[in-house]
């Protein structure tokens, strides 16, 4: 059984962090491309839409904004 590196939630929150600290597509396809052998194979179609899409900066900042509205509900 092989072992990843990291999980789910660990490669949602690299993403966002490249968002965060870079601002730029190119650099949240270059984290999203770096994960995909490093994380399950259940999860690298997420990551795999995240690196394909048009706007992946956008689309990583949507996810912080998600994670936002519902811990703030917490």
């Amino acid at each position: 059984m092989p072992t990843h590196r990291y999980n789910a939630v660990d490669a949602v929150l690299l993403i966002v962090l490249a968002a965060r600290i870079h601002r730029t597509d190119a650099a949240v396809r270059a984290i999203a491309r770096n994960l995909l052998h490093q994380i399950p194979q259940d999860d690298r179609p997420g990551v795999r839409k995240i690196m394909n899409a048009k706007y992946p900066l956008k689309v990583a900042e949507l996810l912080l904004d998600c994670w936002a509205e519902v811990h703030e509900r917490g």
